[in-house]
């Protein structure tokens, strides 16, 4: 965008869908869930760290933290399509999923 992002650059936004209880719940228990979530940018953290590339261990760092997601670090919102009713801050995409029969 032809600007310093600053501090922002240790942080990733993205945008969320997921869902819970399709599987084995009753469909009246089942959500859809969008939302947006705000997470720690792994590589740009170890770059600013000074961790080198071409060292094997800087190398298997890499590789490690842009192939896997860790979780809870990430926090975010999520709106449930199916209820109509926002849940959040969550971390991970994890949200209250109601048990069996307490709607």
């Amino acid at each position: 965008m032809g600007r310093d992002p600053g501090f922002a650059r240790y942080f990733l936004v993205s945008g969320t869908y997921g869902t819970n209880g399709y599987r084995n719940a009753a469909p009246e228990e089942r959500q859809r869930l969008v939302g947006i979530e705000i997470g720690v940018h792994f590589s740009e953290v170890r770059h600013g760290l000074g961790v080198p590339e071409k060292a094997l261990w800087g190398g298997i760092l890499y590789l490690f933290f842009d192939s896997i997601r860790l979780p809870y670090a990430a926090i975010g919102v999520r709106y449930d399509l199916n209820h109509h009713q926002w849940f959040g801050p969550t971390a991970s995409g994890r949200t209250s999923f109601p048990q069996a029969g307490s709607r």
